[in-house]
């Protein structure tokens, strides 16, 4: 999870930079909780299946919820309980549409800027 998330962090601010566009902590947070989950779900299904409910909800779990923080700054634990709502949202809501809707879902996630990633978290 840890390199999957530093992975994310460098390629979605190499990319930024090479469009001349900023990107924010929260932005690179909430991207990496998203590819973090979709790394792992991946992994976890084992030879192309899909995850099971007990399985992802256990995933979630600890990627979501059970954390804990390296650091006592309060704005830093809020921003990463920020970022863990957010994609924990969108992930939901990306489950509800057709599979093949999906990957256009996630290019345009993964694009937006974090106004962006906020309203389709919400369901906009």
């Amino acid at each position: 999870a840890v390199l999957v998330e530093e992975l994310d962090h460098l390629l979605v601010a190499a990319e930024r930079a090479h469009a001349g566009r900023g990107v924010s902590l929260l932005e690179l947070e909430v991207q990496a909780n998203v590819s973090k989950d979709l790394v792992l779900s991946r992994f976890l299904a084992r030879r192309g299946r899909h995850l099971d409910r007990s399985r992802r909800e256990w995933l979630r779990h600890h990627l979501f919820h059970a954390r804990t923080y390296c650091d006592d700054d309060p704005e830093v634990r809020s921003r990463y309980d920020a970022a863990s709502r957010l994609a924990l949202r969108f992930l939901q809501s990306l489950e509800r549409l057709p599979r093949a809707r999906r990957v256009e879902i996630l290019r345009r996630f993964h694009r937006a800027s974090l106004a962006g990633k906020t309203e389709m978290s919400e369901g906009r």
